[in-house]
């Protein structure tokens, strides 16, 4: 096994006259970003809409690395909506842009308890109660009474789709990722290997949120798990 590269003088992505030239680490400010690994989870952190007739739980599950789980009631339709908030769950928090000009990324690690009768959507969305019918956003989808996995674009409800981009497997785990190049293309990645390319025209100009759902397709309680969840735009 080969040793680290050791660069004790440090590292840079910008010029030398830049005001970070000599910072000894990459410049943080070149991009504005979300990531959370699911360590701990705090109900307050997020703006939370329920449809159950019981009760929807979001915990951090016992696996290795943090697992945040999404919970529904055990009705048909039961839903649990988590969009990110800044003033502890009242309002959600619209911080993402997509611009021409500046590149995106995307990627989390997910599962779902059930690849046929349920709805889950994970990504970037309009603050909505609603986001699997979402007017504006980009995410990977999973429709009801299907076990294949979606990738869409939203904007002003019109919409483009990356369709089975992979066949789901209950409660096993699946790395998605997307990358918007800043010009006419968004990839779409499953498991590490390209999938599709979606062009830009139904990308969104509107401030999205961070946003995560899940929905019962039958009267049976089906859990929504997500690994880690990034986001991250070109300043």
């Amino acid at each position: 096994m080969s040793s680290p590269q050791r660069y004790s003088n440090g590292v840079t992505n910008v010029a030398s006259s830049d005001p970070m030239g000599q910072l000894l680490q990459l410049d943080p400010t070149l991009t504005y970003s979300f990531f959370d690994d699911f360590h701990r989870y705090a109900a307050t952190d997020w703006k939370i809409t329920t449809v159950e007739t019981g009760t929807a739980t979001e915990v951090v599950g016992d696996e290795a690395g943090g697992v945040l789980a999404l919970t529904n009631g055990t009705a048909d339709d039961d839903s649990d909506v988590l969009q990110l908030s800044a003033d502890g769950g009242t309002t959600a928090m619209e911080t993402f842009v997509i611009v021409s000009g500046k590149k995106a990324w995307m990627k989390t690690r997910c599962k779902i308890s059930d690849k046929t009768q349920s709805e889950f959507m994970i990504g970037l969305a309009k603050a909505d109660t609603t986001p699997l019918d979402v007017s504006d956003g980009l995410f990977f989808i999973k429709s009801d009474g299907v076990a294949t996995l979606d990738f869409k674009t939203v904007k002003d409800s019109v919409a483009s789709t990356s369709s089975s981009l992979a066949t789901l497997v209950n409660d096993t785990y699946v790395e998605l990722a997307a990358y918007y190049n800043g010009k006419d293309t968004v990839e779409v990645w499953v498991d590490g290997l390209k999938e599709a390319e979606l062009t830009s025209s139904t990308l969104p100009t509107t401030e999205l949120c961070v946003t995560m759902a899940v929905k019962n397709g039958e009267a049976v309680a089906k859990v929504l798990s997500i690994d880690y969840l990034f986001l991250c735009v070109e300043r």
